[in-house]
């Protein structure tokens, strides 16, 4: 069975605890035809299972002693070393061992594995799951994602940054609401740019702050599905129930309902200003009122979200890191927006009165990147290209980058199939050692926010040629650029 993704322990004792069924206790006691059982052999047979009854308590005693010491032996190993934590026999931890059945299997072979039960694997970044389907425990799980470290701890605010900033309404019982900001199914926009469903995701919370309304998400929602792609876990192989809402209501401050219908049983109305995904994408907050403010809040909710990174599925966004790139392998990323999107972010018209739009980086030439390479010494080093997505491919900038490798200009390598999704996509590009991306692609954006949020270094996406040098147009930090409307325009925004 499964149970949040893990295996169900087996439960049971060992077969010398066992009872074995004894063929004397079920003989026919009639003697000599008898249609009864003499009351001789009757008192023989419950002396007998007495006899028995206290042989097993006795059995069970000593086996329960064997597995406390059994237990303290493999907790004081495990403490002092992490390196007894194996793949092969899944074993997670031996701490706070109980001897209950479901805590311990036992082996055709005789061998015993120690679990700990995780019920919500999806709400424990500690826990790491394998494409082999193995699992192991992460040390330090809240300075790094996907394995690679980060300069600080998720879980902690106090040593961010930037300063946490959080929606907190005071609403007092759940009993007394009656109007929400509401997040529900649209089949529509659920194809969207990844970068402009981000967009709308997070404005949503600018709404519920500005409306002093709750911010309530359908199971069924266009955002649930955003977010499955890259945080939480749960694929179309795991269940998705009452703990993994509960985990996720919790982490990001909302309520999560089963659907509309819900709502209208608790005597709840959705706000009507506010029941497409068009009404949030063009709202602009009034209680951020500037970059600041924005970037502090963006960056609040961007650490809780890649604390939780999904691993469950066959659309683990870390697999690549556990193969392609173990070991700290140092690769960069290019994000290559499409043809169509690079000569509609280049129209004289976009960059009027929106402050400058940068050429040379939507345009993104083999020589462009280079001379960024040079810059951080990355000459050598694997670069992998993204897109959008899969139907979304600009095969012109693909072939062109080809040629570079050929000429010996760069090193492009090509994903292998099986990470080509958006999640992989997503997460090697924020934990890139490089990332070049693209100011014409929403989505670049949102990856260079994210990898400002995480502290990763050498992000180059507002670039333009001045005076025959590249110069990027980004404080590396405070990256305010990143949420400036004047200069971005609202579609670009956060």
């Amino acid at each position: 069975q499964k149970m949040s993704g893990l295996s169900k322990p087996r439960g049971g004792r060992p077969a010398a605890v066992r009872r074995t069924r004894n063929p004397s206790i079920n003989a026919n006691f009639s003697g000599g035809g008898s249609l009864f059982v003499s009351s001789y052999e009757n008192d023989k047979k419950q002396k007998y299972r007495r006899q028995m009854r206290e042989q097993a308590k006795k059995l069970c005693k000593l086996g329960a002693m064997a597995l406390a010491i059994f237990a303290f032996v493999i907790r004081s190993r495990f403490s002092s070393s992490s390196s007894d934590v194996t793949n092969n026999k899944k074993i997670l931890s031996a701490s706070d061992l109980h001897a209950a059945a479901d805590g311990v299997e036992f082996l055709p072979d005789g061998s015993v594995i120690l679990r700990e039960i995780k019920k919500e694997p999806f709400a424990d970044p500690s826990v790491k799951f394998l494409r082999d389907g193995s699992i192991h425990l992460v040390e330090d799980a809240d300075e790094s994602v996907c394995g690679r470290k980060l300069p600080f701890s998720l879980a902690d605010p106090r040593t961010w940054p930037t300063p946490a900033l959080e929606n907190k309404l005071d609403l007092g019982s759940k009993a007394s609401i009656k109007e929400v900001i509401l997040l529900k199914n649209d089949g529509e926009f659920s194809g969207a740019n990844l970068g402009l469903q981000l967009t709308t995701f997070f404005r949503a919370f600018d709404v519920s702050n500005d409306s002093r309304l709750p911010l309530y998400i359908t199971q069924n929602s266009w955002a649930i599905e955003l977010l499955f792609q890259f945080s939480f876990g749960p694929s179309k192989a795991v269940e998705r129930n009452s703990k993994l809402w509960e985990s996720m209501e919790a982490a990001l401050g909302v309520t999560i309902v089963e659907n509309e219908g819900v709502l209208k049983l608790l005597g709840i109305a959705a706000h009507p200003d506010f029941s497409e995904p068009h009404n949030f994408l063009v709202y602009s907050s009034r209680s951020l009122k500037d970059a600041t403010s924005t970037r502090n809040h963006r960056n609040t909710l961007l650490r809780k979200l890649f604390r939780y990174p999904s691993t469950l599925g066959v659309l683990n966004v870390c697999s690549a890191f556990d193969t392609l790139l173990k070991d700290d392998k140092k690769y960069a990323v290019l994000h290559v927006a499409e043809a169509s999107e690079r000569e509609k972010y280049l129209r004289p018209e976009r960059a009027e009165g929106k402050g400058q739009y940068y050429e040379a980086a939507a345009r993104m030439e083999p020589k462009y990147v280079q001379e960024i390479f040079k810059r951080v010494d990355m000459i050598g080093h694997d670069v992998y290209l993204i897109d959008e997505d899969e139907t979304k491919v600009d095969e012109g900038a693909h072939a062109k980058f080809e040629d570079a490798t050929k000429e010996g200009i760069l090193k492009t390598e090509e994903l292998p199939q099986e990470f080509k999704h958006v999640g992989s996509h997503l997460y090697l590009a924020v934990l890139a050692n490089v990332y070049v991306g693209s100011p014409a692609d929403p989505t670049s954006l949102w990856i260079a926010r994210m990898r400002y949020a995480l502290g990763m270094k050498n992000t180059f996406i507002f670039m333009d040629n001045v005076g025959g040098k590249l110069e990027s147009f980004v404080d590396d930090n405070s990256y305010l650029e990143l949420y400036d409307v004047g200069k971005l325009g609202l579609a670009w925004m956060a």
